[in-house]
């Protein structure tokens, strides 16, 4: 946001909902945090030796402006994959900044702890607005934007339409309960990331109606819009100071750690994902999208046959062999794995397939599923795995057998080997 008026109102609605004893711990430097420390994110640009120490992370790097949802990679024939744009960046952001609050807060250092904050509040913030959700690339001067949803008036098409999208807020408060992220600075950043990743994806479900409120001259109906926009990073920046408090004065709350204690890796941002599959799942949709794809690329509800009968995962993977998703998890956190793997019941399969779970390269354990009828449970032991790959191969002599449709059922992280 080009001016500091949106960044105090989203820090203002986020402390409002915070509890009330942490309110009052953050009374003497709220103030600066909604004012001043949340515009840390520009200023540095105008101020960098002052400001540096709070903003500018270990290895030299800005925690700014990589919010590509999805890059393509292509390392030979064949093998295209997608990475994450800001996925290492984040990670390593958040759980930096998560680090030094929690120190700020176990030494009562509630203006440096306002700093950082204020700093980490910026990037929330700024990649919460719809400008700046398109990524980089995109967001500056709207050129794709402007040629998918062209202006009806000629002249609107040359308007700055990044400041469109990030400048009209009006003043909001909350009704919402901050939520526990995790109980270490890594837990913290593993489950930010997915809050980050929802808020990027519901802000730029917002440009399209803004921008038809503007082509309308409807100046009042982009200010509600982006103030509706704007909800979800006060949200987001909520859950991230309720989290460093907490972890920071040792009042963990038992019944929001107990949420915490399996995590359902399809709700989670692989770090790196194949691209391409055989059809009909070419190109598909992984995270949150619990479905196998017929042959007319329609979605089906994930089933698999369970001592024969039908059950429906809610969460899940349906993709076709070959297929790989990596996933970098938080140190010292899970220590099981499991799944329910096999072939989707409806769809079958032209091949059989092979699961494996790799943890940083090795292999820990396989199933392999031939037909409907070889459902099986895996579980292996993931205690200090940093990168754990799930992999599906056929195991037929084609080698990319099309509607060939493999499931792993709530494939599951698991803080106690159960």
């Amino acid at each position: 946001m080009a001016n500091g008026t949106g960044h105090k109102i989203l820090t203002h609605a986020a402390i409002g909902v915070l509890p009330d004893w942490e309110q009052k711990l953050l009374a003497p430097v709220r103030a600066k945090l909604e004012t001043e420390y949340s515009m840390y994110g520009d200023a540095y640009f105008i101020n960098p030796s002052e400001i540096g120490p709070y903003i500018e992370l270990p290895d030299g790097r800005l925690p700014m402006d990589p919010w590509e949802i999805r890059h393509f990679r292509k390392d030979g024939p064949g093998d295209d994959y997608y990475t994450c744009g800001y996925y290492d960046l984040m990670r390593y952001s958040f759980e930096y900044f998560a680090e030094e609050c929690i120190k700020c807060i176990e030494c009562n250092d509630l203006t440096s702890f306002a700093k950082f904050t204020g700093s980490i509040a910026h990037i929330i913030q700024d990649c919460g607005t719809p400008a700046h959700a398109v990524g980089t690339t995109m967001s500056t001067d709207m050129k794709m934007i402007k040629l998918l949803y062209p202006a009806p008036d000629i002249k609107k098409m040359v308007c700055q339409l990044h400041f469109v999208l990030e400048n009209t807020f009006k003043p909001f408060s909350l009704k919402y309960k901050p939520k526990l992220l995790g109980c270490t600075p890594s837990e913290i950043s593993f489950n930010l990331l997915e809050r980050f990743t929802d808020m990027l994806e519901f802000s730029i479900s917002f440009i399209n109606p803004i921008l038809a409120a503007f082509y309308k001259d409807d100046h009042e109906g982009v200010a509600e819009l982006l103030t509706e926009c704007g909800q979800y990073p006060s949200k987001v920046l909520a859950d991230f100071i309720h989290s460093v408090i907490a972890v920071g004065m040792g009042q963990l709350d038992s019944n929001e750690q107990d949420k915490l204690k399996n995590a359902t890796l399809s709700e989670y941002t692989p770090s790196e994902r194949s691209a391409w599959a055989p059809a009909p799942y070419q190109y598909a949709e992984i995270r949150k999208s619990p479905w196998g794809l017929n042959d007319q690329y329609e979605p089906v509800p994930l089933t698999l046959l369970i001592d024969g009968k039908e059950k429906i995962f809610k969460k899940g993977f349906g993709i076709g062999p070959p297929y790989q998703i990596t996933y970098l998890l938080p140190k010292n956190v899970y220590k099981q794995f499991n799944s329910t793997i096999g072939i989707h019941s409806k769809l079958g399969t032209e091949s059989g397939v092979t699961f494996k779970v790799l943890g940083d390269g090795i292999e820990l354990t396989r199933g392999q599923c031939n037909t409907i009828n070889d459902t099986l449970i895996i579980n292996c032991n993931i205690a200090n795995v940093h990168k754990l790959t799930l992999e599906i191969t056929p195991s037929g002599d084609i080698p990319c057998p099309s509607n060939s449709h493999a499931i792993w059922g709530k494939p599951q992280l698991l803080k106690n080997n159960r």
